[in-house]
């Protein structure tokens, strides 16, 4: 799997990710394993924290994102093709986590094209736990193709976010 270390595919997600933020504006940014996390500590002592994992082929990224102490899960788009493209509402994917079942996951699709999932707790209790997650996009006509993240260094990468929304795994 590749990190989400790509300049542009990396300062697009972080403008998904901290919409009221310029990314040059953020505290810190950092690589843990294959997930890239981005700080932004507020004035009153809080962090904003968002950490961005790619899939293999770099079309997709699995954002985590604590803003204002809310949980958040999204699918971004890091090219400009993505299976979101002109849609709005919300959409389907179905989630499988290591070699459990596959279950739905509903969210809305934003302006900027990506997906954010609902509710985030469960969503974000796989991520930690397991060693990968397979994402199945709906493409038309019934058919799904799978976007494969590895989430090797998840419980590191996120640890900050997690302290940050206390109560994320729980939502």
């Amino acid at each position: 799997m590749k990190s989400c270390n790509l300049v542009h595919a990396c300062l697009s997600a972080a403008m998904v990710l901290f919409p009221a933020a310029l990314p040059a504006l953020a505290s810190g940014t950092r690589t843990v394993g294959p997930w890239t996390v981005v700080t932004y500590d507020k004035p009153d002592g809080r962090k904003d924290v968002a950490a961005i994992l790619s899939d293999s082929d770099s079309r997709l990224g699995l954002a985590v994102r604590c803003i204002d102490q809310k949980l958040s899960v999204m699918l971004v788009p890091l090219k400009n093709d993505t299976p979101f493209e002109a849609s709005t509402g919300v959409r389907t994917v179905l989630v499988q986590a290591d070699e459990g079942p596959s279950v739905e996951a509903r969210g809305n699709v934003g302006a900027e094209r990506s997906l954010t999932l609902s509710p985030p707790g469960p969503l974000l209790a796989r991520v930690l736990e397991g060693a990968w997650l397979k994402v199945s996009v709906p493409i038309g006509d019934g058919r799904f193709r799978p976007v494969v993240f590895a989430l090797e260094a998840a419980p590191a990468a996120l640890a900050d976010l997690v302290t940050e929304c206390p109560r994320a795994a729980g939502e």
